[in-house]
């Protein structure tokens, strides 16, 4: 006679290879989520730093070109001079997860500037472009130019 606890398949132990494999899938969506929600925060603070960088940059060429002769600087002129026109740690070409690069035109009567992140999706999201006009411009793709839409 059959009993009724074998019926029922009592005494199986753990689980089986499908059930496991579901709560492996599980658990790597849940932790994708929360890595999205918790860099989210910190990628939005790397772009609002990289904006004011960028910011600081016009005026720092803006005061360097008055006292120059109308002519702009390249990054490491800025934070070199005494006083710096600006932080040291933007003149290293680096600050909060972004890269920065300046380029003065030859003749030095323009130029322009670039913030891209380091570790694009990770410390930011958008690239970053401002000229001597002073209008900051961004792009999601690619490196930001002088034809792209400006930043509110």
């Amino acid at each position: 006679m059959i009993q009724m606890n074998e019926m029922k398949g009592a005494g199986r132990g753990g689980f089986t290879f499908i059930e496991m494999m579901i709560v492996i899938v599980v658990l790597a969506v849940l932790i994708v989520a929360m890595m999205f929600v918790l860099f989210r925060p910190r990628m939005i603070a790397n772009e609002t730093a990289a904006l004011e960088a960028l910011r600081s940059l016009i005026t720092a060429q803006n005061q360097y070109a008055t006292g120059n002769g109308g002519r702009f600087a390249a990054l490491t002129e800025l934070s070199a001079s005494t006083p710096p026109y600006i932080d040291v740690t933007i003149g290293r070409g680096r600050k909060s997860g972004y890269c920065f690069l300046v380029r003065p035109s030859p003749d030095r009567l323009n130029w322009s500037a670039q913030a891209s992140p380091t570790a694009f999706g990770k410390t930011g999201a958008r690239y970053f472009y401002v000229g001597e006009e002073g209008t900051v411009r961004f792009n999601l793709v690619q490196p930001a130019t002088s034809r792209d839409p400006p930043s509110q």
